[in-house]
């Protein structure tokens, strides 16, 4: 977890640098072709300092209304190999807000969870912002016993695992208050334009 927050926070695309992703056991739906967000799929960027990531979202053409992204940390100094990871991805609406269903499947970045559940904002300047759920917030659910979960405080990093079912995950994010769960936010990501064919 500490590797993939340090590859973000050093490009100041995660805001929160005490703060880490909160792993699901569950996702909020299946993929389904009547919420695909057509405006996601393309090339999206964001950089400072010559690092850069990349996140390329693409139409899974076996799973309708499905998503494959990968996501790929740019660093032109680093030694070794470029970071990346796979994700399939799909897409649930509770109460009018849109959530990303994201699974790992494959890449160099291990310590990213194996599921989450995101939020995201499509800016009026055509920037994508990506919406993680915050730890503490998870944190207190669990200890309030709305969610069922471990977690793990730690002097700078949060750990949080929700481990309640499907039903109950998606009753929680529906009722919550969506800004202050979803309130660690990236920098806006740019969408690269569309090569002629």
């Amino acid at each position: 977890m500490r590797a993939i927050l340090k590859a973000l926070a050093g490009l100041c695309l995660i805001l929160l640098a005490s703060a880490c992703i909160v792993e699901t056991e569950a996702t909020l739906g299946d993929a389904d072709a009547a919420t695909f967000d057509q405006r996601l799929l393309g090339n999206w960027y964001a950089g400072k300092g010559g690092d850069a990531v990349m996140l390329s979202v693409v139409r899974d053409e076996q799973t309708p209304g499905g998503y494959r992204a990968v996501f790929v940390n740019v660093n032109a100094f680093a030694d070794g190999a470029i970071e990346g990871t796979r994700y399939a991805v799909s897409r649930t609406v509770l109460n009018g807000r849109a959530y990303l269903n994201i699974r790992r499947i494959g890449g160099s970045i291990a310590d990213f969870p194996a599921t989450t559940v995101i939020s995201y904002d499509l800016r009026d300047d055509g920037t994508l912002v990506l919406r993680m759920m915050q730890p503490k917030e998870v944190i207190a659910a669990i200890e309030a016993g709305k969610l069922k979960g471990t977690f793990k405080k730690g002097q700078y990093v949060d750990e949080a695992r929700i481990t309640s079912p499907r039903a109950e995950l998606a009753a929680f994010v529906a009722g919550a208050d969506r800004d202050r769960l979803f309130g660690q936010a990236t920098d806006p990501l740019h969408k690269l334009a569309d090569t002629a064919k």
